[in-house]
């Protein structure tokens, strides 16, 4: 039993005395960090590359027809995180060459759908109104703050594709000539300097 009593006494007195860092309360520090980013995607819900052309003439006498050569199947899709409350981001368009003489490639990016969160921005442009891409690059989204729009078809901004007839007074119909070209569409997101540029 005097051997018990002595073990007690020994875990007592172990747990009873502190070392003299020890307090009634203690603290560490934890970084937290958050990264900007600016991340930009185009979706589908199929192929990203497609063609637009005029149809032929059905009957002699007629020319090109330019009606209805769209494309809708692509979405603008991006996600922010800026550097400071009050920072943007915007997002520029442009193409890599200029199209065929007699021919023009209009844009018209739709209002961010629902689906995302934060600040998303709008869209540059009134409803319905397009834009014709040159090589120089064109905003069609701004006000982007931190905020994402949702992933994939159907997310973030639709964007409507239209090749129109270039109808200046320097082109003339006798300029258009058969052919194909590839022309790449280049999205850039980036920093946005400032009150709405």
């Amino acid at each position: 039993m005097k051997k018990l009593s002595l073990i007690i006494a020994t875990v007592l007195f172990s747990f009873g005395v502190a070392s003299a860092d020890d307090t009634e309360s203690d603290q560490h520090q934890v970084t937290v960090g958050v990264e900007t980013h600016a991340l930009v995607d185009i979706e589908s819900g199929g192929d990203l590359n497609f063609s637009l052309s005029p149809a032929a003439p059905t009957e002699a006498g007629e020319g090109l027809d330019f009606t209805n050569v769209t494309n809708s199947e692509l979405w603008l899709n991006y996600s922010s995180i800026v550097s400071s409350t009050g920072a943007k981001n915007k997002i520029n368009v442009k193409i890599s060459e200029d199209l065929p003489t007699g021919l023009k490639l209009q844009l018209t990016v739709a209002a961010p759908a629902s689906g995302g969160e934060g600040t998303i921005g709008s869209s540059t442009a009134t409803e319905g109104s397009e834009k014709t891409l040159s090589t120089t690059d064109e905003q069609v989204v701004h006000n982007i703050g931190s905020g994402y729009t949702g992933d994939g078809s159907g997310k973030g901004c639709q964007l409507t594709y239209s090749l129109i007839r270039d109808g200046s007074e320097s082109v003339n119909y006798e300029d258009i000539v058969a052919g194909s070209k590839d022309i790449t569409v280049t999205y850039t997101i980036t920093s946005q300097t400032g009150g709405g540029d």
